[in-house]
């Protein structure tokens, strides 16, 4: 199972989009087959596309990036720069091009108003954008602090109203020396279509249940990326769990969950699962969460949070029998976040070296199906499986 659906799921496969869809369709007939209860709730949601985007000054055109799903923008426009959020205010940014960098772009932007983590200092910048009135951004970025994209998009944003694009500091030291005109040329050629899309649920119940378990991994990517570790493993290491425990009679109710816009900027088939579970007053005893595991050269680690000591004990017990399992350090910023924020029981499987090596090649065109390890896969499948027989 675990090469076939490797070979299937790693693709570029953004929310909506046709792959999307069609893995979409095959995960609802397998998790069927497996004798799964499936749910699907559909939502809306919009697609992204973009051409060719370019700067042109004193007749020479220098290329930009559209940012994911910014709005269309094409015209001559004065222009003006801004390093920080003093100097932005203090700019007259009305119907300008304006070139944001330095303490302004040293790392891309939360979405406006994401549901779940929207940082002042985020806000603060996006609102004064907003409000002055510009009438474009390029961002001037470096690599990435987290990711290992070089240069990176700023925003992310289909509802930021502002249209961007960015650009390397290599790029911008090339085209400053020509900026001696008042005005130039900015074409970013980039669209939004609405499409609808859904997010699946697969159910496992048990006779005279305990409680419920969430097991959650992500489904979608980012545009631009086969997302293999990140993380078409996590879900077939979860779909591979599933194969294990189709049969077996288990103390808790169980919803395995591929999570259908983890990547995406307003986080729908989460906060629609969260609805549909809200509605029927389900709570769980644990969630677990599986995201970019199985990086070539490196074994399994957990995050736990809010673990009690009944869970913490049968936790310890089996990473004493897997020396490849070991407790790695807290991190919030996957599904189980929410959850975790929430005091609910929580555990992250990743790589080990998630934060030193796995990372930098995830969301860029590197994230391809030879920096993952099928047969940790296949160990983290059996690991989940036995945590979920001991409960």
């Amino acid at each position: 199972m675990i090469n076939k659906w490797m070979s299937r799921i790693a693709k570029e496969r953004p929310v909506g989009t046709t792959i999307n869809n069609r893995i979409l369709e095959q995960l609802e007939g397998l998790f069927q087959k497996m004798a799964y209860e499936v749910k699907s709730l559909p939502f809306p949601c919009f697609t992204w596309h973009k051409s060719h985007s370019f700067i042109v000054v004193d007749g020479k055109k220098y290329p930009v990036m559209p940012s994911p799903f910014s709005r269309f923008y094409r015209d001559e426009a004065e222009w003006g720069t801004a390093g920080s959020l003093k100097e932005l205010k203090s700019l007259d940014c009305r119907k300008k091009i304006v070139f944001l960098h330095s303490q302004l772009t040293k790392a891309s932007l939360q979405p406006k108003d994401y549901p779940f983590y929207y940082p002042n200092e985020h806000k603060e910048l996006i609102d004064a954008l907003e409000d002055s009135g510009v009438a474009a951004i390029v961002a001037v970025t470096g690599e990435h602090p987290i990711y290992g994209l070089k240069p990176f998009y700023l925003f992310e944003d289909g509802n930021f109203k502002v249209p961007s694009a960015y650009i390397s500091y290599e790029e911008w030291k090339k085209m400053k020396p020509v900026f001696k005109s008042n005005s130039l040329k900015l074409v970013i050629d980039s669209h939004i279509e609405q499409v609808r899309s859904r997010q699946l649920i697969a159910q496992k119940e048990a006779k005279n249940a305990k409680g419920n378990i969430l097991v959650c991994a992500h489904m979608d990517s980012k545009y631009e990326t086969p997302g293999a570790l990140d993380n078409a493993a996590g879900l077939v290491m979860m779909m591979q769990t599933m194969e294990l425990l189709k049969k077996e009679n288990l103390n808790y109710a169980i919803d395995f969950v591929p999570f259908n816009s983890e990547e995406y900027y307003e986080a729908t088939g989460e906060l629609i699962y969260l609805n549909d579970c809200k509605r029927k007053n389900k709570e769980f005893a644990l969630v677990i969460n599986i995201d970019s595991v199985g990086h070539v050269g490196s074994g399994i680690a957990l995050s736990t949070c809010n673990m009690d000591s009944r869970f913490a004990a049968i936790l310890e017990k089996l990473c004493d029998d897997h020396p490849m399992v070991a407790k790695g350090p807290e991190w919030y910023s996957g599904d189980h976040a929410i959850y975790a924020f929430k005091c609910v029981a929580s555990l992250a499987v990743t790589s080990q070296d998630f934060f030193s090596g796995g990372l930098k090649r995830t969301h860029t065109p590197k994230d391809i199906k030879d920096m993952v390890d099928y047969e940790t896969l296949a160990l983290g499948a059996k690991f989940i499986a036995k945590l979920l027989r001991a409960l």
